[in-house]
Parts: structure tokens; C-alpha cells; sequence
């Protein structure tokens, strides 16, 4: 559902995740000139797990960024086969127009190459496409902003190709458990909250049965534990050094 039409600096977005006792931590926002910020009039949007920001193939009409929870760009392969291209926390700048990859006014629809789908409860704030035109025709130093996270986020997909494209089953599996560990921020750094069998399959590129098995050899051998504090279904402690020592080996 959206909430209300509320008016704020980007650089307040970090501040937001805080007040919402979000277990995530913004990235801060790029410094910029001392001056007063500009309040622009963000719309509120929550999802619960599952539920998408937008869809694949969708018109490009909003970029999102994201406060509190967790999503994931889910795009398919000609064969119909699902495959997670990034998960990404409060901070996120999702559909960012820049230069590159938008279109002049006039061409054909620009379309959203991915769905956004919050794998947690999701909260989020978006400006319509042709507000951030207007900001970037403006030189505005909130575009700026937007962008520079934009920038860190194709930094982090330059990480998430070399990390989860090759290499053997269980290699990929301990790098994506110390990658979620990363960028969950659980109050205890050697726990985590998996992502099911098939969204590990999904990132990683393997079949659900492949990253089931893994992940069954790891709870049996004492990698993962169940978590005593959290012990919910997907809660599971683990040793840094034993998951490195596969992961990189």
C-alpha cells in the first residue's frame, strides 16, 4: 500500500531506517555543500515478503529508495528460469534514471529489466521518473546523491558476479551466507537469516535441490546452528573462520 505524500531530504533516509528500529544500517549519504536541504515531496510505500515495488517489463515510472527491509531484482532467462540479479537494503536506489540508460522523450517505453521483490516486511519512498528528470536537468545536488549510491550499488553487482558465478556449489553458498550476514546487520555478526532453498538457487544459479542439499550437509556438519536467540526458522549462527575456509578455498 502507499502512505502519504511526505516531504524530506535524501540525506534524512539513514536517520528514517534508525527511527524505525530498522536492524539495517544506511549507507551515509555522500557529503555535499553546507546548505539547506531541498524537501522533496517522496510518496511512502510498504510491502510484506513477496510482494513487489514493480515488475519486469513494467514502464519505468518511479525510482525507489529503499528505508527499511530487504529486495530482490528478479529477472528471467529466455527459458522461463528465474534468477536473483542483487539483494539490497536501506539506502538502495532502485530504477535510477541517469543518462545511460534512459531514453529521450519521445522513443520508445523504457521498461524495468527486473522485478523488485521485498523478501521481508519493506518500506520505501519514491519520486515519479519525471520528477528525477527534472532534478537532473537541474544539476540538483539531491540527483547527485542519488546517483552516487546508485554508483555503489553497480560496485556491489560487479561483487555479486564474481562471487556467485562460478566456482563450486558449497564455495557459492558460504559466500552468499557471509554476504547476507553483511548486509542483514544482525545484533550478533555470526548470525543470519537464510534466504530459502530456491531464492539460493535462484542467486546462485543452481537448482533448488543442489542448494538444498548444501545447506542440509552444513547444518548436519555443524557449519550452520540454529540460533538460540533467534529461533525462528531461517535463524542460524555460524563460525566465521569454517565458512571462509570454504568459501575461498
Amino acid at each position: 500500500m502507499d502512505r502519504n505524500t511526505t516531504a524530506f531530504s535524501i540525506n534524512n533516509v539513514g536517520r528514517l531506517g534508525a527511527d524505525r528500529n530498522c536492524r539495517n544500517t544506511a549507507r551515509p549519504a555522500p557529503a555535499g555543500p553546507a546548505r539547506q536541504p531541498r524537501k522533496l515531496a517522496w510518496s511512502r510505500v510498504v510491502r510484506s515478503d513477496g510482494q513487489a515495488l514493480y515488475q519486469e517489463g513494467q514502464t519505468v515510472d518511479k525510482v525507489f529508495v529503499v528505508i527499511s527491509g530487504i529486495v530482490k531484482l528478479v529477472a528471467h532467462l529466455p527459458n522461463g528460469r528465474a534468477r536473483i540479479l542483487g539483494l539490497h537494503g536501506p539506502g538502495a536506489v532502485l530504477g535510477m534514471l541517469t543518462p545511460v540508460n534512459d531514453l529521450p522523450r519521445g522513443t520508445e517505453t523504457l521498461r524495468y529489466g527486473h522485478s523488485a521483490i521485498a523478501v521481508e516486511d519493506l518500506d520505501a519512498i519514491w519520486l515519479s521518473s519525471e520528477q528525477m528528470r527534472i532534478l537532473r536537468a537541474q544539476g540538483a545536488r539531491e540527483y547527485v546523491d542519488l546517483l552516487e549510491r546508485h554508483c555503489e550499488e553497480l560496485r556491489q553487482a560487479e561483487r555479486w558476479t564474481a562471487e556467485f558465478s562460478a566456482d563450486t556449489t558449497p564455495c557459492r553458498i558460504a559466500r552468499l551466507i557471509k554476504y547476507l550476514a553483511e548486509l542483514q546487520q544482525l545484533p550478533n555478526p555470526n548470525e543470519v537469516e537464510l534466504l530459502t532453498c530456491q531464492e539460493m538457487g535462484e542467486v546462485i544459479g543452481v537448482s533448488t535441490e543442489s542448494a538444498s542439499r548444501v545447506l542440509a550437509k552444513f547444518k548436519r556438519s555443524g557449519v550452520l546452528r540454529r540460533s538460540e536467540a533467534r529461533p525462528g526458522k531461517r535463524h542460524y549462527q555460524f563460525n566465521p573462520e569454517t565458512i571462509d575456509a570454504i568459501a575461498f578455498t
